[in-house]
Order: C-alpha cells, then sequence, then structure tokens
C-alpha cells in the first residue's frame, strides 16, 4: 500500500529575495551525506518542478531540496537549501496563516493542514519533518555524522533529481510490476536524471541473480508495453535493459515530475 507523502506549503506571503546568504552545509550539499539509513529512500533535486511536487515554496529562493523516506513507518524529513534569511522565512510562515508555531527545545513551526513541522535554524536552510523536528535538527545539522552510502549519494549529487536506496525492503513503483520477492538479494537501487531521462540501477548481491533479475526485468517491461498497446523492439529492449557484473541497468527512459513521489512506497 502507498503511503500519501504529506505535501506542505510554504506560501509566504512577502517577496523573499536573494540576500547572499551562505548555504550552511556549502555548494557540494553535504547534508545528504548524514541522512539516510538501510532501507530509506534518499533523494535530492535541484529541479523546481520536482521540488514543487513535494511542497509548495512559491518565490523561495531555493537551490536543492533534499530528503529522507522511511517506507516502513511513512517518516519523512529533510531540508531546503538556498539564498534566504532566517527572519524573513520565520516572518513569512507567521504571516501565512497556514502554520502554527510550536515552542519546544526549539521554535519550530507546524502546517495545519498536512501536520509537516518546518524549523530555520541559519540563514540558507529550512529543515522539515513528518515529526519529531527537534531529532532531525540535531542528528542532521547540530550533531551530523557522515554516513556510509556516500558513493551512492554522490551519484545523486551530480543528477539534476536522483533518488538511492541501500538494502531495499520494497520495490519501487517504476510502472511495471515487479514482486517484492527476494529483496534481500538487492545491495542498493539508484536512479538518477538530467530532467528529461532517467536510468535506474540495481544492485544484486551475486552475479546469478543479476541474470535472474535482467530476465525478469525485460519481461515486466514487455508486459508494460503489450499493455499499453505498444510495440515490443527486442533490440532496442537489450540496448535499454542490460547487465554489468551484479548490476542490472534500465536506461533512457521519459522522466516526469511525479516519479519520485510515486517510488516512494
Amino acid at each position: 500500500m502507498k503511503i500519501q507523502i504529506p505535501v506542505f506549503c510554504l506560501l509566504l506571503c512577502l517577496v523573499l529575495v536573494s540576500c547572499a546568504t551562505t548555504n550552511p552545509f556549502g555548494d557540494d550539499n553535504p547534508y545528504v551525506y548524514g541522512i539516510g539509513d538501510r532501507g530509506q529512500y534518499v533523494f535530492t533535486t535541484t529541479d523546481r518542478g520536482t521540488a514543487q511536487v513535494f511542497a509548495n515554496l512559491e518565490v523561495l529562493d531555493y537551490s536543492r531540496v533534499t530528503g529522507c523516506f522511511d517506507p516502513a513507518t511513512g517518516f519523512m524529513y529533510g531540508a531546503i537549501e538556498g539564498s534566504f534569511g532566517k527572519t524573513a522565512v520565520n516572518t513569512a510562515l507567521g504571516l501565512s496563516g497556514q502554520f502554527e508555531k510550536n515552542r519546544s527545545g526549539i521554535t519550530y513551526w507546524t502546517h495545519k493542514e498536512s501536520g509537516m513541522q518546518v524549523f530555520v535554524p541559519a540563514n540558507g536552510i529550512v529543515l522539515f519533518a513528518s515529526e519529531d523536528i527537534e531529532s532531525v535538527y540535531d542528528t542532521t545539522y547540530l550533531n551530523p555524522s557522515r554516513g556510509t552510502d556516500t558513493i551512492l549519494a554522490d551519484r545523486i549529487l551530480g543528477a539534476s533529481t536522483g533518488v538511492y536506496v541501500s538494502s531495499p525492503l520494497l520495490m519501487p513503483d517504476l510502472g511495471f510490476n515487479i514482486a517484492d520477492a527476494a529483496m534481500e538479494r538487492f545491495d542498493f537501487i539508484l536512479l538518477i536524471s538530467d530532467g528529461i531521462k532517467y536510468d535506474v540501477l540495481f544492485g544484486l548481491t551475486d552475479s546469478s541473480f543479476a541474470d535472474s533479475f535482467l530476465t525478469l526485468l525485460r519481461s515486466a517491461y514487455v508486459g508494460a508495453l503489450r499493455e499499453a498497446g505498444k510495440k515490443v523492439d527486442t533490440s532496442y529492449l537489450r540496448q535499454i535493459i542490460l547487465k554489468d557484473g551484479t548490476t542490472v541497468y534500465l536506461k533512457d527512459q521519459d522522466y516526469t515530475y511525479e516519479l519520485v513521489p510515486s517510488i516512494l512506497h
């Protein structure tokens, strides 16, 4: 059953012009290195169309949205990075009428409709979480620790939009029917996009498992084509679904803004 991601709205009642603030995480976005755990999806995007699917950011001068989603619990958290001032964002949140101010160890905002929590710890950064924003602030901002999947994090940082999950528990929804069976044989799943096309890499634990999954993926892809009434080009199929060692590739697929939310079960 797919969990609906809470969408929150930063409906800013005053124009937030760029104020030449410094992103506290730097231009290479090391925030993504300190989030995510086994079985959790980590995503990041610099594509405004994709970002707007998650949150109505309106005129906020942001450069990247990064987040983590746990399909087992529905917990989501992350950060919006860009060139904007802490005071201006907090003022806008207060004036919007859509957020309630909460005071605990920190002063944060809760979106009235979705329940999403928002905290602005410094210029250039807005943290968000579906719950427990104080813990997110502590573990990803005050006391971040470098994760183990920095190679996968580097791959998605280099893309317009990217998603990865190490040791996945569920097969992502890519538009064709693939069961969740034998997910323990997957090391990772990685999606990278330039905003027009996307590729998916499926890392298996063994070459023989990769062979089996290659056959399964091609069969599922052909089934989806036939169900849509489209012609099956066997030669082209071998060019876009292929294997290299223990990695199976699905290449050159048309990207849509809704793709990232759709694969977060």
